[in-house]
């Protein structure tokens, strides 16, 4: 789920487990391979955005245990692991930048 401009209701016919995260923004770019801006006052199912076996395996290991701080560790053990990954890439708009400082020798123009 991305920011949201308006209010939203979620409404199930039975009892369900929901389970969710609140990133800072910009804080869920290590974890989705879409711009936030595609996430707008709109929401996805998680395996819209992450492999199907991965969130099988998350709803697998959750739907086991009762409690909710044991759900919550489970989820902050795949969010570490996926943002160690992503990580370990770079972020190419800041390895850009650091290119360009490296080369101008901390110079840099004014872009207005």
């Amino acid at each position: 789920m991305g920011g949201w401009t308006r209010r939203f209701v979620f409404e199930y016919p039975k009892r369900v487990r929901l389970l969710g995260v609140h990133f800072k923004p910009w804080g869920m770019s290590p974890f989705v391979d879409l711009p936030a801006s595609d996430l707008h006052d709109r929401w996805l199912p998680a395996d819209a955005v992450w492999p199907p076996s991965l969130v099988e395996r998350i709803r697998d290991q959750v739907g086991e245990i009762e409690s909710a701080t044991e759900a919550l560790q489970i989820v902050e053990t795949v969010l570490r692991s996926r943002s160690a990954a992503a990580l370990s890439g770079g972020f190419p708009l800041v390895q850009h930048a650091g290119r360009r400082l490296e080369t101008s020798w901390g110079q840099s123009r004014s872009v207005h």
